[in-house]
């Protein structure tokens, strides 16, 4: 069953149908071709989901096509996790590494991404607007009712700022932990349902970072075991970690 984005000002509660616009009706009538009855699932990215069942569809222009569905349930905060997990992520060298992560912690259930600059960070920018349809993508993959929040780029120190006064619990993954101090270990101990992932670019943090996440933000320092990894295979195995707990 395939999901579709629908924007709420095209949802009608009163009437229990919505209707299906711009690439998302085209997706569904000329690449999909579903027909009238079939079913599928609708996202707001708002809070939202609607599973949904096909029904007329027409041209409205040369280009346009718009479907109108029938409502047949609603799902508010559908796959949603109770967990709000927050990855601050340094940007890495190459975009696609960047798109890897982005995907795969979607479809895992984050909440947000913050992309830092460090002093390590080669690349201080990224492709905002793939990096959205990506967002978009894997929240239809997995049916999820929102949207990850994407933040603009950030300095380390601002994206620990921000986490701190949201009240979240901030964990930074860095070979230096001791293997006794296992994110495993932290996510058990520290309470609270907000959480703030640190990963660093390839090169990792430098010593003064990590002392200053410690000593100004309060972050506790964890490891992911005695294997170095890559900064995304990092990110994908703390995030899968922290929404296990779940």
């Amino acid at each position: 069953m395939e999901c579709f984005i629908v924007r709420e000002p095209d949802i009608d509660l009163a009437l229990n149908s919505l209707v299906l616009r711009g690439d998302e009706a085209r997706h569904a009538v000329r690449v999909l071709r579903l027909r009238e009855g079939e079913k599928l699932m609708a996202t707001t990215l708002n809070g939202t989901c609607y599973r949904a069942s096909m029904g007329r569809s027409e041209q409205v222009s040369k280009t346009e096509w718009v479907a109108h569905c029938q409502i047949e349930e609603i799902l508010p905060e559908h796959n949603e996790p109770d967990i709000n997990v927050q990855l601050i992520q340094g940007i890495p060298h190459q975009q696609s590494k960047l798109e890897e992560i982005a995907e795969k912690v979607t479809e895992m259930g984050i909440r947000s991404i913050i992309p830092i600059t460090t002093k390590r960070t080669e690349k201080k920018t990224f492709n905002r607007e793939r990096l959205i349809r990506i967002l978009e993508n894997g929240s239809k993959q997995t049916y999820r009712a929102r949207l990850p929040k994407l933040s603009e780029v950030m300095s380390l120190e601002e994206a620990l700022a921000h986490a701190k006064s949201e009240g979240r619990k901030i964990i930074m993954l860095h070979e230096s932990a001791s293997l006794q101090d296992s994110l495993a270990s932290a996510l058990h101990e520290e309470s609270g349902n907000k959480i703030s992932l640190v990963i660093g670019p390839e090169g990792g943090f430098e010593e003064v970072e990590i002392m200053l996440a410690v000593h100004s933000f309060g972050t506790r320092i964890a490891s992911l075991g005695p294997r170095r990894m890559r900064a995304e295979t990092a990110a994908i195995m703390a995030v899968s970690l922290a929404l296990g707990m779940n």
